[in-house]
């Protein structure tokens, strides 16, 4: 159902580009992360440059172009996280080539980040190791507190930390 509703929006969006609620509906993709390639962006900043609502339009475009950094295919930007015995890598380092690579960020302080683990064990244990990697990158400042965390949760995943250097950077 969803899927029709999709289509038929991008087709009124698409045959109607100068109705405001055709912007509307394209700005609302906007909050899609990773499901649009880059072009397609560039493709809907095209196609509304002559909408009615000037306004909305030159707000889209901002929008539009920063979203292209969640754009599907976008490479991340790596980042130093540490090991639980403290060696510190890349995040690259633990990306496995060939398979899907969820990476989960949580800290132990964070009530919604906990609630969440059950369900990213129940798609461990759906798609095994074999067919999707998980690493949770953990955000907490506390050793202690993330040492306690693991131990509660027992995330059968790689666990690590932001690195001191990452850390500073989140917080600039």
């Amino acid at each position: 159902a969803q899927q029709k509703l999709d289509d038929a929006n991008d087709r009124f969006m698409k045959e109607h580009p100068t109705y405001a609620i055709s912007l509307w509906l394209a700005q609302q993709k906007l909050e899609q992360h990773f499901v649009y390639p880059a072009s397609q962006f560039d493709q809907w900043i095209a196609m509304f440059k002559d909408n009615i609502d000037t306004a909305r339009y030159q707000s889209y475009v901002v929008a539009a172009n920063a979203a292209k950094k969640f754009a599907q295919g976008t490479h991340y930007t790596d980042f130093g996280v540490a090991t639980p015995d403290s060696v510190t890598k890349k995040l690259s380092d633990f990306i496995t080539k060939g398979n899907c690579t969820l990476v989960d960020f949580w800290a132990s302080w964070c009530g919604p980040c906990r609630m969440s683990i059950p369900h990213v064990k129940e798609m461990y244990a759906k798609y095994g190791k074999d067919r999707l990697n998980i690493v949770s990158v953990s955000c907490d400042q506390s050793k202690k507190d993330w040492y306690q965390a693991m131990n509660e949760e027992k995330m059968p995943w790689q666990q690590l930390v932001l690195s001191r250097e990452s850390m500073k950077l989140v917080r600039e």
